[in-house]
């Protein structure tokens, strides 16, 4: 081997400096596609060109960019966004490069924060590019509350919030109140009435002011103004409203303590 050859081939290992201006596309190339130092032992047993065929044409860089390519396609059909795609493949490729003998040991392993300066992932898509499923809990918000029935439907994502209800998250519990409230009295039929009340009950016992109200006017509203007498239920439904009005009192609710006033004429 001549010297310039020599030189050519040291130049080829030398270490490629990284840093915001040199291209991603750039750095892997740079990581990956050379020529390998062999002894003359190994580098006898190695195939020559006249057999590229059977033992594969691609470099290593050509057949992990070809894969890469092929996994960005995959994606995109299965309805993944296309920076979603992109996100996954370069967190794929900075774990190759970290993990090669070419990687630089002393920084942390780095992904797909790297090359998209930390903007957030959108919803739960991410998980699915690497098979996993997002963590379907209950919302602890409006906004939580809102993109979990965009993203599963309102008949699931409904599933989720009645079930979170059900297992003592006041967040739900008042959501699903507040909803029913929305329904025009005329558009609820038994079980959605039934099920105003409940939720609606639950929160006033989690403490929540606004729906010890809102029971109070739930049991008001089971009374038939327009009966000449009072009859034991009208009475039981009075004592229920005055109760809860009290307790939203308590609490330094306006409209409660107004409400609480106007009862005091039933004296029971």
């Amino acid at each position: 081997m001549s010297t310039g050859a020599c030189h050519r081939r040291f130049r080829s290992h030398q270490a490629v400096p990284h840093g915001p201006a040199r291209s991603f596309r750039h750095s892997f190339r740079n990581q990956f596609h050379h020529s390998p130092v062999t002894s003359p032992s190994i580098a006898a047993k190695l195939p020559n060109s006249d057999n590229l065929k059977m033992w594969g044409r691609f470099t290593a860089y050509d057949q992990i960019t070809d894969g890469l390519n092929k996994l960005h396609v995959a994606m995109r059909r299965s309805g993944v966004s296309d920076k979603l795609a992109v996100m996954a493949r370069c967190s794929i490729v900075g774990h190759i490069i970290a993990k090669s003998p070419y990687g630089d040991r002393s920084q942390p392993l780095r992904g797909v924060d790297t090359f998209f300066n930390n903007e957030p992932l959108e919803g739960g898509e991410m998980f699915g590019i690497f098979g996993q499923k997002p963590k379907d809990g209950p919302p602890n918000s409006v906004g939580e509350a809102k993109k979990l029935i965009e993203r599963l439907g309102q008949s699931r994502g409904g599933e989720i919030i009645r079930a979170g209800a059900l297992a003592g998250n006041v967040f739900c519990q008042i959501f699903l109140s507040q909803a029913g409230l929305s329904i025009p009295k005329e558009r609820r039929n038994d079980k959605l009435q039934h099920d105003l009340v409940m939720f609606t009950e639950m929160a006033a016992k989690s403490g929540d002011a606004g729906s010890q109200f809102n029971l109070g006017k739930l049991y008001m509203d089971k009374i038939d103004a327009s009966a000449e007498y009072l009859d034991q239920d009208d009475i039981d439904n009075i004592k229920q409203a005055k109760y809860w009005y009290g307790m939203a009192s308590r609490q330094g609710l306006p409209e409660a303590i107004r409400s609480l006033k106007n009862l005091e004429v039933f004296d029971f």
